[in-house]
């Protein structure tokens, strides 16, 4: 598989965007955001999972909120401040792909969103490793989107 998933690369960055941004708004004082990818291997051969991590030093989810984070429209934070559908999205985006969401969190300490797709070596994967580098549908690069985009929704650095 060398790193690689199938998926749609707009796709990708929105439920990460989402993610992010989320992030974000758990740390009104700062804090730190890390993403970091990994293959995984679950059956003793080839890795055949790929994992996008996305970690907070933020205010952290309690046990109950935890259970309906990913339900449509439910959200905890203020009336104009969001939807609800962020996370109901990257739960559909993710299941879509054929993948599953783990989540941890501690109540002041953070939280821990990873992502697992199947590992590909199919001829639309992209390279899921390269930090922040996908490759479109259609071939051509879509480099750094993510890592040009990011920076504009953080107060801090981004690296």
């Amino acid at each position: 598989p060398n790193g690689k998933i199938e998926t749609d690369p707009n796709e990708f960055i929105q439920a990460i965007l989402n993610l992010v941004i989320n992030a974000r708004d758990a740390m009104p004082d700062g804090g730190r955001i890390v993403i970091s990818t990994k293959e995984v291997d679950t059956d003793g051969g080839a890795p055949n999972w790929i994992c996008f991590d996305i970690r907070d030093t933020g205010q952290g989810i309690d046990a109950a909120t935890i259970q309906r984070i990913f339900e449509p429209f439910f959200t905890t934070k203020g009336r104009d401040q969001g939807t609800g559908l962020g996370l109901a999205m990257v739960y559909g985006f993710v299941q879509g792909n054929g993948g599953r969401i783990e989540v941890s969190s501690a109540v002041g300490e953070g939280t821990d969103f990873s992502l697992y797709f199947p590992a590909s070596s199919g001829a639309l994967a992209c390279d899921a490793l390269a930090p922040f580098m996908l490759k479109a549908m259609d071939g051509k690069p879509s480099c750094g989107k993510l890592k040009s985009i990011v920076p504009t929704l953080l107060p801090f650095s981004f690296s």
